[in-house]
């Protein structure tokens, strides 16, 4: 059966894929790909500690003892042999004869000699006392020209390796303490006295049953990972059929809100030609009119008829110019709009393009480390699939260890599932070009006012929470020493007009106020992980209570970081960033009911009432949710840029329109760039990134006189910015 496998060998099994000629000295490494010693050697010099497998790209571990610690391939040295043999009686070559070194035909092979003999010296080999040990290890070449050779006969006529202490004595047991080399007797009393020895046919028996046991699951594997390459140009097709979609897509999104613009364009010119056309028919006729009076009046009256001319013409041009200056504002609008579409356009397509190209750059890494594992399986089962079969005990105990060592980690790699083959295929498009109306939200102009809150600073207070009431009030809180807290009020100025400190019952270490304003002017504060309270705009309370005291089993050692009102339900929400359970109280303070965050969440630190859901932003989960009031994640808001930064949600707030805006870090510890997104009502869409101060850290709205604004304070420099929202 062994000499079957040797005759379907291809030719380039025993050829290294480095030097390209037959092996000389093979080695072999982990992975079970093999080498010429001397091409090895090679590639070990410019690879201290590592080298990657030629051929699977596998690192290996370069052994101690540098290329003399990597095994001997003697399977693939006997196919080697078996060939050159075979080569060597079909050829009929002269050559030289071992014994008497003379250049005839030779007849005969000793492994003993491992050399040819000539038909005289075969004779007296065979016959010969001197040479009686020999006998059994010679071999007649016509033999292997009737072709009754067979690789486990060839492997029967060799003589047993020399022990590896004592070349002078051939082996007599393996030692399997030190990787099933060959020793002798002598060795079980010194270098490997105590170690676990074993007679070989005995060992490979075992080591033979282990290797099948081992290679079961491993081959029941064999057809999902051919099937995997398949799989994978699949999904590369759905890639690009998904980009062509997104991109044709956005060309008929562009191409309809194109058309639209133009066609309010055509409108606005029509309105304004015809505001001109009837205001010149009305003067005309009234100049018409005061001509005919001018006719009939009498000379003295004629002056006073020029100057109502005069008057008319007068208001005439300055409605005129109020028509005109309108419509340049307007079509000056609507180019602008045009123009925004057109670069929206542009930067959804180039985005959907990176993604496209980052999908398959990823999936060709997988197909690549695949293609490998695949390599490495057909590999290995091909070597045991000899070995298991094969008759050579020596070659199967030097072998199966390192077959046994292969397969475990190449288990891994088959087993190995891809998550990230799921999420290759969802190319998103962040642009308001989704969008199916022109005029849904506000814009955020250019920064309207920065003021320093001088106060705040000087204390060296920082400011965690902010929110506006229906007066145009600004609230601030956040931490105002070690051991207190504090809440206030200020002025678009930036002027403290009134504060309150407070001292958490707690002792809380350096604890931080968080609030959210009530109807008829109330306030409901959460001072850390203990105590909340509800008073009036004057930090006057009217109630304070303990959370322990209300909910069994309350630790008084958790972090409060949020605080939103829903307004309709009259119910009040508590977040902790370190905790999964948000606290829902009356406007009376009494507890109704914990939100459980999902399974996707891990807390809560900034949250807010947006319709009939809340928007939840986990800062340490690194997403931003929107979530029924059940508990049941509605949509996921995207992250402000498709980048290797490490983007969280701090806090978050919403405008009267219904847009989303989210307050996103892209450092450690809340340092690094700021940034805030204008989500679109459904969350789908990223309308607007903002840059904003790298210490920012509340946000909030503000309406007043039909005007809205967005508010952004920094954390620990006092600062206040103001940005407009203008709906177009």
């Amino acid at each position: 059966m062994a000499s079957e496998i040797v005759k379907d060998i291809d030719e380039k099994f025993c050829q290294c894929c480095i030097c390209l000629e037959q092996f000389k000295e093979p080695k072999l490494l982990p992975c079970l790909h093999r080498f010429c010693k001397d091409c090895l050697a090679d590639m070990i010099k410019p690879n201290r500690g590592s080298l990657p497998c030629p051929v699977c790209r596998e690192e290996c571990v370069v052994p101690k003892e540098g290329l003399e610690g990597f095994k001997t391939d003697f399977y693939m040295k006997n196919i080697i042999e078996y060939i050159q043999l075979k080569t060597s009686a079909e050829d009929e070559r002269t050559q030289e004869c071992y014994s008497c070194s003379q250049v005839f035909k030779v007849s005969a092979y000793c492994f003993k000699c491992n050399g040819f003999l000539c038909e005289p010296c075969h004779q007296f080999h065979v016959t010969s006392k001197v040479t009686k040990d020999h006998r059994p290890h010679t071999l007649a070449l016509e033999d292997i020209a009737s072709k009754q050779l067979s690789l486990d006969k060839l492997t029967s006529l060799k003589a047993a390796p020399r022990c590896h202490t004592h070349s002078e004595k051939l082996s007599e047991l393996c030692c399997q303490t030190c990787g099933n080399i060959p020793i002798c007797l002598a060795c079980t009393y010194g270098s490997h006295k105590g170690h676990d020895c074993h007679e070989v046919t005995t060992l490979a028996n075992e080591e033979r049953q282990k290797l099948k046991e081992e290679l079961a699951e491993l081959f029941s594997m064999e057809e999902r990972i051919f099937q995997m390459p398949e799989k994978l140009v699949s999904i590369e097709s759905e890639i690009k059929a998904t980009a062509s979609e997104r991109i044709k897509y956005l060309q008929t999104k562009f191409a309809d809100k194109s058309r639209i613009i133009e066609n309010e364009l055509q409108t606005l010119q029509y309105k304004s030609n015809s505001v001109k056309i009837q205001e010149e028919k009305a003067l005309k006729e009234e100049l018409d009119l005061i001509q005919s009076d001018m006719e009939k009046e009498m000379e003295k009256v004629k002056l006073k008829y020029h100057k109502i001319c005069e008057d008319k013409k007068a208001k005439s041009l300055a409605k005129l110019d109020i028509s005109e200056s309108q419509h340049k504002e307007k079509s000056s609008n609507l180019h602008k709009r045009l123009t925004d579409l057109d670069i929206s356009c542009k930067t959804s397509t180039a985005s959907v393009m990176k993604q496209q190209k980052d999908s398959i750059k990823k999936l060709q890494e997988i197909t690549a480390h695949y293609e490998g594992t695949i390599e490495r399986y057909k590999n290995l089962k091909a070597m045991a699939s000899s070995i298991l079969i094969s008759m050579d005990d020596w070659t199967t105990v030097q072998c199966i260890r390192d077959i046994s060592a292969a397969s475990a980690p190449l288990m891994e790699e088959m087993k190995r599932e891809y998550p990230e083959l799921l999420k290759l295929n969802k190319i998103q498009i962040q642009a308001a070009l989704l969008s199916d109306s022109v005029n849904e939200y506000a814009h955020i102009t250019n920064q309207e006012s920065e003021v320093s809150i001088e106060e705040i600073r000087n204390k060296g207070w920082s400011i965690c929470d902010m929110k506006t009431t229906p007066e145009g009030d600004i609230v601030i809180s956040g931490n105002a020493s070690a051991t207190s807290c504090y809440i206030g009020l200020i002025n678009m100025k930036g002027q403290l007009t009134l504060h309150k400190r407070m001292e958490p019952s707690c002792h809380w270490e350096d604890p931080e106020c968080y609030f959210d304003y009530l109807p008829i002017s109330n306030i409901f504060t959460s001072c850390d992980a203990d105590e909340i309270g509800i008073c009036n705009l004057r930090f006057e309370e009217h109630v304070r209570k303990n959370v322990s005291k209300t909910i069994p089993g309350w630790r008084q050692t958790r972090g409060v970081t949020c605080v939103a009102a829903d307004i309709a339900n009259e119910q009040i929400f508590v977040g902790d960033f370190e905790e999964r359970d948000v606290l829902v109280f009356s406007y009376h303070l009494d507890f109704l009911r914990v939100l459980r965050l999902p399974d996707q969440l891990t807390g809560c630190h900034g949250i807010t009432v947006h319709g009939n859901n809340v928007v939840v932003c986990d800062s340490k989960g690194r997403k931003a949710v929107t979530m029924n009031l059940n508990g049941k994640i509605v949509y996921e808001f995207m992250k402000p840029f498709n980048d290797d930064n490490d983007w969280k949600p701090i806090k978050v707030c919403a405008d009267s329109r219904g847009s989303v805006y989210i307050l996103w870090c892209s450092g450690y510890a809340y340092s690094g760039k700021h940034v805030i997104t204008q989500n679109s009502q459904d969350g789908a869409t990223v309308l607007t990134v903002l840059p904003v101060d790298d210490d920012a850290f509340a946000i909030t709205t503000m309406k007043t006189n039909d005007k809205e604004r967005l508010l952004v304070a920094t954390l620990s420099t006092g600062k206040l910015f103001t940005y407009n929202l203008v709906v177009p």
